[in-house]
């Protein structure tokens, strides 16, 4: 659960069995510093033209959805992710639609970073596609530093219809020749 400092103060009030409290030592503060950061996409869905080049996928560490910081931020953080394509018509193709520029797939917050971005190249080609998608998936079990991986841990991308997704209908001339004829002479 992430929480920012917690302070509060044990006092001790009275003594059993013939103890005496010492008065100016008889209460102590107790401070929990701020914990588990909470990781996350900013935004769960990013809807793209083909021809829109590089994209960023914004990962944050230490803020609420609101935007405020909460958690630690003082040591690293890590967490590694996957992408998801799918085998439909729907689905993006790796390396043919779009391609992962990160080096390795991890995502890393040095101290005091609070936001990273994961970024893709969208192939821009000239092939008929309805709508395709592709899911990039924080992987909890890899969370690495005092962190919490919260929703949105998946972000979906989009790339909208192009290149006349549906087709182009027309009517050919027909290579066959037609014969007129007119049916008010006989023959």
């Amino acid at each position: 659960l992430p929480e920012d400092d917690e302070i509060f103060t044990v006092r001790l009030t009275e003594a059993a069995g013939g103890a005496l409290l010492n008065p100016n030592r008889s209460s102590v503060q107790i401070k929990i510093s701020r914990n588990d950061a909470p990781i996350r996409f900013s935004k769960p869905t990013l809807v793209v033209p083909e021809n829109v080049g590089v994209i960023s996928l914004s990962v944050t560490r230490g803020r609420t959805e609101d935007g405020l910081q909460i958690g630690s931020d003082d040591k690293t953080v890590s967490v590694a992710y996957t992408v998801i394509t799918g085998n439909g018509a729907a689905s993006a193709t790796p390396l043919a639609d779009f391609v992962d520029l990160q080096s390795e797939r991890m995502v890393v917050f040095p101290p005091g970073i609070h936001e990273t971005d994961l970024r893709f190249s969208i192939k821009d080609d000239n092939i008929p596609e309805i709508a395709e998608s592709f899911q990039v998936v924080l992987l909890e079990e890899t969370l690495l530093g005092d962190a919490v991986l919260l929703s949105p841990s998946v972000a979906l991308v989009t790339i909208e219809p192009n290149d006349k997704p549906y087709g182009v209908l027309s009517i050919s001339p027909s290579p066959i020749q037609y014969h007129i004829i007119n049916e008010d002479l006989t023959l």
